[in-house]
């Protein structure tokens, strides 16, 4: 069982990319000698200097797994940066696990993610060893000099370890949006609680149950009887559905609280504030939506949902109609969003990142003060894109030698080829005024184009325009890998990945580690392939979510 889920394991290393050369997915040092044991044969050879001997081996004697070494060492290229992501949590016998993910764009545009490591951590972890560990992992998988960013939580050990190994830091989006509705649904708990248990009553009372449904079928209502939703406490959107659903069925609540004397009563003026709470919380869940629409999303999509929510702000401002009963929750609401969101988030690389979406460019920059900002990381693309231009200018005089010598040499002899001299070295006084006012007008020709539809993959996008802007299709591959949540936004705001999270908490110690690993990194395929059957489905179905299910 063990072999196969280490099989398994290796098999998804094998699509990033290692430290070491990749023969030594095949090869094991000997200790104390310069011997290499083939894993596969068990046959040794030396190496003493180099590795041909084992690469000439493994041609020989193992042709399917050369060619799979041949396809890793071209795949060593594809990450020319990576962003990493962190998550903690904590199993059910309170054992803390950590996992970390790479995330890159390699060279067809293709956006991958790679869960690298799931571990175990001890009870008395520091800062420190976070930072040893982050340092293992990226050393280990070749890429700790190719990380631009790391996001994670607000654990303040994660924070200081990033901080320690010189890496950029950036704090989760989706965690962050949550945790700032969840503490705001605090304010208005004591009608929540009264929905909530109206809709728990009205599930379990058949009596309620039938109020609702004849209800609906007296006001002529043909289509399928509306239910009521009771809120999942982790899951913030489960809160606003449980209200809208409220709202659509206030008639039929009034007249059931009438019946069923024991039901907590709602006033008029809760109604009417359950309504300005309503329009208020409205664009919060468009914005939940957008975050759970993918797995990981790029960095400039969660800046531009953030944005796009501290306009919405100001325009209810203007309307009191929205918020005259929570006049005190919708300034509290306003003013965490603004303080959680600062401009802080808008250093130069993320500004890149939303500058080089094609979905946003600078339209979702609406705030005045990262107004510097943004013509910053304007006037870092240029200069990004000339210094590439001239490396192009100096790789073809590299393969001029002559006409170089002759830039340099002026000796005052006057000859025949005097003015093809001159005009050489007019030429490359020039060469650096030319090559900026190309930068610019390459970076001013992406900006004035239109911005490209919401629902463009910005990666494919780039890669049909790659031609048209080819120093800015290069500058997006590595500055704009950096993602916006630090784990998968499913995990936090939807019943299925609720559930992943309890069964994943419930996994034992010993299975935990590569099961985690494997249900991130495998295809539907590879997985049903790969996994043993443990305490017959421990997650196996991971996208199971019947409440029945016993099992992990």
């Amino acid at each position: 069982r063990w072999y196969r889920m280490e099989c398994a394991c290796n098999m998804v290393k094998m699509s990033f990319v290692n430290t070491s050369n990749p023969i030594w997915k095949y090869f094991v040092k000997l200790p104390y000698v310069r011997i290499a044991q083939c894993k596969i044969c068990k046959c040794d050879y030396s190496f003493k200097s180099s590795i041909t001997n084992l690469k000439v081996h493994l041609q020989k004697k193992h042709e399917t797994e050369y060619q799979s070494y041949v396809e890793i060492v071209e795949k060593k290229k594809q990450a020319e940066s990576v962003c990493l992501t962190s998550e903690l949590w904590t199993s059910t016998n309170n054992d803390t696990f950590m996992c970390i993910s790479g995330h890159f764009i390699n060279k067809d545009f293709q956006f991958k993610s790679t869960l690298l490591k799931c571990l175990h951590l001890s009870r008395t972890y520091t800062s420190v060893d976070l930072a040893i560990i982050f340092r293992f992992i990226c050393l280990d998988w070749g890429i700790f000099n190719k990380v631009n960013m790391c996001v994670t939580d607000n654990n303040r050990d994660i924070i200081e370890a990033v901080n320690s190994l010189g890496w950029d830091h950036c704090t989760c989006i989706s965690q962050k949006l949550n945790n700032i509705l969840q503490s705001f649904t605090k304010t208005y708990e004591t009608t929540l609680k009264k929905i909530n248990t109206i809709a728990y009553r009205s599930q379990m009372c058949n009596k309620a149950e039938k109020g609702l449904d004849s209800s609906q079928n007296r006001v002529g209502n043909s289509n399928q009887p509306l239910e009521l939703l009771n809120s999942i406490p982790p899951m913030w959107d489960s809160i606003y559905l449980m209200i809208e659903k409220s709202l659509n069925l206030k008639n039929e609540i009034k007249a059931i609280d009438e019946k069923i004397t024991e039901l907590p009563n709602i006033t008029d003026d809760e109604w009417t504030s359950l309504h300005q709470l309503h329009l208020m919380l409205k664009p919060f869940h468009e914005a939940i939506t957008e975050l759970s629409s993918e797995k990981y999303i790029y960095a400039s999509k969660g800046i531009a949902i953030i944005n796009g929510l501290k306009d919405v702000m100001k325009e209810i401002e203007k309307k009191p109609q929205y918020y005259s009963r929570l006049e005190n929750i919708f300034k509290q609401l306003r003013a965490k969003l603004y303080e959680d969101f600062s401009s802080t988030e808008y250093e130069s690389k993320m500004a890149i990142c939303t500058i080089l979406d094609p979905r946003y460019k600078t339209a979702m920059f609406i705030d005045e003060v990262v107004g510097e900002t943004v013509e910053n990381a304007k006037s870092d693309l240029i200069s990004a894109v000339q210094q590439m231009m001239k490396c192009e200018s100096q790789n073809e005089i590299n393969s001029g030698h002559g006409d170089q010598n002759a830039m340099d040499v002026d000796d005052g002899e006057i000859n025949l080829w005097r003015r093809r001299k001159l005009s050489i070295q007019n030429k490359k006084k020039s060469s650096d005024f030319n090559q900026l006012m190309l930068a610019q007008q390459e970076v001013a020709a992406y900006l004035q184009g239109d911005l490209a539809e919401s629902s463009c993959d910005p990666c494919e996008w780039w890669q049909t325009n790659q031609q048209k802007f080819p120093h800015l299709a290069k500058i997006f591959k590595t500055k704009c890998n950096i993602v916006a949540n630090s784990i998968p936004s499913d995990l936090i705001f939807t019943k299925n990945g609720v559930a992943l999270r309890d069964r994943r908490a419930r996994l034992p110690l010993e299975e935990t580690i590569k099961f985690v690993f494997l249900n991130a990194n495998l295809s539907e395929t590879d997985y049903e392939n790969y996994m043993p059957r443990v305490k017959e489905e421990i997650f196996y179905e991971r996208n199971s979510t019947d409440p029945s299910n016993n099992t992990p």
